[in-house]
């Protein structure tokens, strides 16, 4: 048998789909065996999105709206969405562009001397945007409709 033919018998296996998982358990199993076979960077960017999806501990509520509904949005589809407001929007980016992390005072990144953003919530939703393709300043189109 040639490699061609190898490959073209083995393709079909490999194109096999897992069912869809029926419970959170058998969900949960097959993240972690999917999650385990994630090269280094790629497993790094997972673990991001997954952290950004609970969200700041502490917070207003702009911080959630601006940042986790749009990270939910992305990474599970459905309505995330806080209020009538689309999953982006362009005050949502505004305020994205507003938080700035470069002046930390203990474990939060400085806003403005009213609204202060958890730093490490910061730094994973920053990176959980990248991991997912979105820009932070601007606003990104719904995924359902591209």
């Amino acid at each position: 048998m040639t490699a061609r033919a190898r490959k073209l018998r083995v393709a079909p296996a490999l194109r096999r789909k897992a069912p869809n998982p029926k419970t959170c358990a058998a969900a949960l199993k097959q993240l972690r065996r999917t999650y385990r076979h994630l090269p280094d960077e790629e497993r790094r960017n997972l673990w991001h999105v997954l952290t950004a999806l609970r969200g700041p501990d502490a917070s207003d509520l702009w911080v959630k709206h601006a940042t986790t509904a749009v990270i939910r949005h992305h990474a599970l589809g459905g309505e995330f969405i806080y209020g009538d407001e689309s999953p982006d929007s362009i005050r949502l980016a505004k305020q994205r562009g507003e938080m700035h992390a470069e002046q930390q005072v203990g474990a939060y990144a400085i806003r403005s001397a009213e609204r202060r953003v958890p730093y490490h919530f910061y730094s994973h939703a920053r990176r959980a945007f990248e991991a997912l393709g979105l820009k932070w300043e601007l606003v990104n189109p719904d995924p359902e409709e591209r």
